[in-house]
């Protein structure tokens, strides 16, 4: 059967949901809620279970509002009207409207709204079976997870918490990278259009957590297991059994499985590191106007790759460097003059970031905190730091020049 009336009906709907959830976001002190619910989510929820069973005879199950029947009981909606609430409740981006639709247990249709997530624009990833590739805002994406491998340039979705534990996820992501965000279903659909090998969960994921990310996954040649290595069901007797999943890239999901995570789930998230560590997001901070953000987001991400790709032939002549790239150097790559991970920034873009912090810390730029802030990166003991830098900075922390 085709499934083209019903992809196009689950994209409005989450079109709409990610509206209003979006003008929550933006709600002067912030959404209403605590913990892992926001008083949004039923009104939310009812929004989609009403479009979805007005339009269809399928049955329904949502987080919020559990399960409603249908006369086609072989197909069922499950859906999460806003997977990454607590991220949300703390003015953190990423979480999403996450629809699919089971046919016999079997994901026949995913779609995943990030609504505010890069920016106010939002990232919609639908696909259902017989209506094609899969779509990113419309666009068609010929990602395939099916001989993804896990090595040194591979990227693993993780929880958003991973940020707060870096060694030890990365341990248990090696020799890959990873990326922290806090929808379990964007994360997912992420993978499946070639963002990422795989996505994990290690909190206990419920079937609306994962099923419409399960759908794009499928769509690109990937699967879903548990920690047991075991393919994903849907059935009464396997909700809420499991403790782990792992979706993407069928030889990498079980080999992360296999990997030591009790080190991360019981590893203690340190406390904030002063006024120059992670930032966290402030209600009254948030940028609303997609092009501000996206210009924004635009200086530090040309900043932080230009510097990487710098990195590589730092202190070489265009002699030199002509034969290594042919082209041009415009790969990240491990390496380069300080043997950096791909990627890795060098002083030039640990200065602007540390700048950067201190402009979020005091509302604007001050010279003072500007100073304040190189002052403690230099403390940090960077790898490298130029001679006028490193002496201005140690006169200015009253510390004796290095060696």
């Amino acid at each position: 059967m085709g499934y083209d009336a019903d992809l196009a009906l689950a994209v409005e709907a989450a079109r709409r949901a990610g509206s209003i959830l979006r003008a929550e976001f933006h709600r002067p002190g912030g959404p209403r809620g605590a913990g892992t619910h926001a008083a949004v989510d039923v009104e939310v929820e009812l929004l989609l279970r009403d479009a979805l069973t007005r339009a269809t005879p399928y049955a329904f199950l949502g987080e919020e509002t559990g399960a409603r029947d249908g006369a086609d009981r072989s197909h069922r909606w499950v859906v999460d009207p806003n997977d990454g609430t607590a991220s949300f409740l703390h003015g953190y981006r990423g979480a999403s409207v996450s629809i699919g639709l089971l046919r016999e247990g079997t994901p026949v249709l995913g779609v995943v709204f990030a609504y505010a997530y890069p920016d106010d624009d939002g990232d919609l990833i639908a696909w259902a079976e017989g209506t094609g590739p899969i779509r990113r805002n419309g666009a068609a994406v010929s990602a395939s997870l099916a001989g993804a491998a896990l090595d040194r340039y591979a990227v693993v979705l993780l929880s958003q918490s991973a940020d707060y534990l870096p060694a030890r996820n990365a341990r248990c992501v090696a020799p890959a990278r990873f990326l922290s965000l806090p929808s379990l279903a964007y994360r997912l659909a992420l993978a499946a259009v070639g963002e990422g090998v795989a996505a994990v969960s290690l909190s206990r994921p419920q079937c609306w957590d994962y099923a419409a990310g399960h759908a794009l996954v499928r769509a690109a040649g990937g699967e879903l297991v548990d920690d047991d290595g075991a393919p994903i069901a849907y059935t009464a007797q396997r909700e809420g059994e499991i403790c782990r999943l792992f979706g993407g890239a069928p030889a990498v999901v079980r080999e992360l499985a296999r990997r030591p995570w009790n080190a991360v789930i019981h590893g203690r998230i340190p406390a904030p590191q002063g006024a120059y560590g992670l930032l966290r997001p402030a209600h009254s901070l948030l940028v609303a106007d997609p092009g501000a953000l996206s210009r924004a987001q635009g200086c530090l991400l040309g900043q932080l790759a230009g510097d990487a790709l710098g990195a590589l032939v730092e202190f070489r002549t265009a002699e030199e460097i002509a034969p290594l790239y042919p082209g041009g150097v415009s790969d990240l790559a491990d390496g380069g003059t300080w043997d950096t991970l791909a990627g890795q920034p060098t002083d030039d873009s640990e200065m602007a970031i540390m700048l950067a912090r201190s402009i979020v810390r005091k509302r604007g730029f001050v010279a003072e905190a500007a100073l304040d802030a190189y002052v403690h990166w230099y403390g940090s003991r960077p790898f490298d730091i130029g001679n006028t830098t490193a002496g201005a900075l140690a006169a200015s922390a009253g510390a004796p020049l290095g060696g």
